[in-house]
């Protein structure tokens, strides 16, 4: 096989449940790799000859978020924990098939049943709930 392992990192102490691997934006590629767990919690890495753990972020520091997409075309964001609405767009006049934020810009993404995509304004990236 041509798969070596080369380095165990340990910063988790629950199931690793998503790893993505990007730069950061910049040209200088200052962090590439995000791991996510069970506990919701994040670790941000600089891969190279070494791993370098640049900020480990805990899960569920604040209350976490449901953003959620409706048949009556409206795009709701609630306080998982408790349920609470916290805010309601009216963003299409009929079924919405996807909702997602995009990373850099923070702005929602949305497709309904007969439209491309709408992006509404932007999302505060930390809500404060």
């Amino acid at each position: 096989s041509n798969i070596t392992l080369s380095e165990v990192l340990e910063e988790h102490k629950e199931a690793i449940t998503d790893i993505a691997s990007e730069c950061s934006g910049s040209q200088e590629c200052l962090a590439n790799l995000v791991t996510a767990d069970d506990g919701g919690n994040m670790c941000v890495w600089k891969s190279g000859e070494e791993f370098q753990l640049l900020n480990k972020i805990p899960g569920f520091e604040y209350d976490p978020i449901l953003l959620a997409g409706y048949g009556t075309g409206q795009i709701r964001l609630y306080e998982a924990v408790t349920g609470i609405l916290h805010a309601e767009v009216n963003a299409h006049a009929r079924w919405i098939y996807s909702v997602d934020i995009a990373p850099f810009s923070g702005l929602v993404s949305c497709i309904d049943q007969t439209s491309p995509i709408r992006f509404t304004p932007e999302v505060e990236q930390t809500p404060t709930i």
